[in-house]
């Protein structure tokens, strides 16, 4: 497939920064938008067009960064352009050395990686619902049992430099009248 531009973004939590890029390498816009639907939708709906950019043109490419690239992959199955999620351990090896590290010169770099490499590129495809869902619940599970841990091993500490001696104060009072009913017993 032949893309006239490519747009890279690099993708946190809070916003994602731009970076669109034409096949022959001229930046045609930078810039950062909040990573909110929203705000996505209005980028590729409003900001593109200013560009006179025909989204059947674009390849847009962004490093996965887990659940922080979900309203871009909603966006890019809503409005139909193709969105390549790539390795971002991948795209730095294949990009090589870089002089300065800011998120809009990532974005830049992410773009010429799209560029160079786009027989690569590989269409996201939303993954069947029952999928996601078990991918979320897995993920729930890990993270809860990672809190379980962390509590198990702040209740050991604080019973070993507990100040107070209550937990053995209660165990002699419980041999004591263990030993005194044995004697009663008798």
């Amino acid at each position: 497939m032949n893309f006239e531009y490519f747009i890279g973004i690099d993708c946190s939590k809070l916003t994602l920064d731009y970076a669109l890029v034409t096949s022959c390498g001229d930046i045609v816009v930078q810039g950062q938008l909040d990573n909110k639907l929203s705000s996505i939708k209005k980028f590729f709906r409003k900001k593109l067009a200013e560009y006179d950019v025909d989204l059947t043109a674009l390849l847009v490419c962004v490093e996965t960064t887990g659940i922080y690239t979900n309203h871009l992959k909603v966006v890019a199955i809503d409005q139909d352009f193709f969105l390549w999620c790539q390795d971002a351990l991948e795209v730095k090896l294949r990009s090589g050395r870089q002089k300065g590290k800011t998120d809009a010169l990532d974005a830049v770099m992410i773009a010429n990686y799209a560029m160079r490499y786009v027989d690569l590129a590989q269409r996201f495809v939303m993954p069947e619902q029952v999928l996601l869902q078990i991918k979320e619940v897995s993920r729930q599970r890990s993270s809860l049992l990672q809190d379980i841990t962390a509590w198990k091993v702040r209740l050991v500490e604080s019973k070993k430099f507990s100040m107070t001696k209550s937990v053995s104060a209660v165990d002699r009072i419980h041999v004591s009248y263990t030993h005194l009913r044995a004697h009663e017993t008798k």
